[in-house]
């Protein structure tokens, strides 16, 4: 049998994000949301070792 919550639940709806603070995803992993470092000419996730290029 389902039930039905008995009051509606509703998150807050975020504030927009300037451009200019927003998160670079150029060096962002993906996987972790952290920043990641540079390493050779590219970036290496010190976390979890996602790689921004192909070649590894």
């Amino acid at each position: 049998m389902a039930t039905i919550a008995p009051h509606a639940v509703t998150k807050p709806v975020p504030a927009a994000v300037e451009p200019s603070t927003a998160v670079d995803l150029t060096t962002t992993c993906p996987t972790c949301m952290i920043e990641m470092q540079p390493e050779h000419a590219h970036y290496k996730c010190g976390s979890c070792g996602y790689r921004d290029s192909s070649s590894f």
